[in-house]
């Protein structure tokens, strides 16, 4: 059974302890123009030769979790996932770099066919800031993720509503170098890169840590 796109939605939870979800959980409605989170298995082969051209045995080795969320960049709507990214809080309206792994659990809800991808230990591996001056300003984040988990049933049935806000142009906006307004500005493109990577030990195929 295929689920329906127009139903598929994203809630989001801030995790105090990395990687594992809050114990009552309150999740909030992400928006976004696409999202997609994936799970990839590596696929290990047994090259012993047995005389009829194939392979002995095959079997998952280790997993990792990658995703994209694109939208249309509004006032608070993006604050939780920027944290990630910059490992850093909110403080008086402002975003500055930290030492401080955020990390979310994210889950996809297909409600229509009751099937709910939980992603655990999700953190930024950076973001793209669009700022056009023939369009709305967009925001693309690239995220890590520990584990995956495909349940029956929400992790949050009620999940909380995103603000509905206006999402921000260039129209009226001004943009500063040193404190000081830049005169003609035609595009402005802001890109943030961590370079995580993923680590396993031994005897478990999730992904054990990720390393900015």
């Amino acid at each position: 059974m295929n689920a329906s796109n127009a139903k598929t939605k994203y809630g989001v939870v801030k995790e105090t302890v990395f990687g594992t979800t809050p114990a009552t959980p309150a999740l909030v409605s992400q928006k976004h123009s696409s999202a997609n989170f994936t799970l990839t298995k590596e696929e290990l082969l047994d090259d012993s030769k047995s005389g009829n051209r194939g392979y002995s045995f095959a079997q998952h080795g280790n997993t990792a979790v990658t995703g994209t969320l694109t939208g249309n960049f509004t006032h608070t709507n993006f604050d939780t996932l920027l944290e990630t990214v910059m490992f850093g809080e909110w403080t008086s309206n402002v975003l500055k770099r930290g030492e401080t792994r955020k990390s979310v659990t994210i889950e996809e809800a297909q409600s229509d066919i009751n099937v709910f991808r939980q992603f655990t230990g999700v953190v930024g591996n950076g973001f793209t800031l669009e700022a056009p001056v023939d369009g709305l300003i967009t925001i693309s984040f690239d995220f890590m993720g520990l584990k995956e988990t495909v349940a029956g049933t929400s992790l949050d049935a009620t999940y909380t509503d995103s603000a509905n806000i206006q999402p921000f142009t260039h129209c009226g906006g001004t943009i500063t170098e040193g404190g000081t307004p830049i005169a003609y500005v035609s595009s402005v493109s802001v890109s943030v890169a961590n370079n995580i990577t993923q680590d396993y030990y031994w005897g478990v195929c999730d992904t054990g840590d990720l390393v900015p």
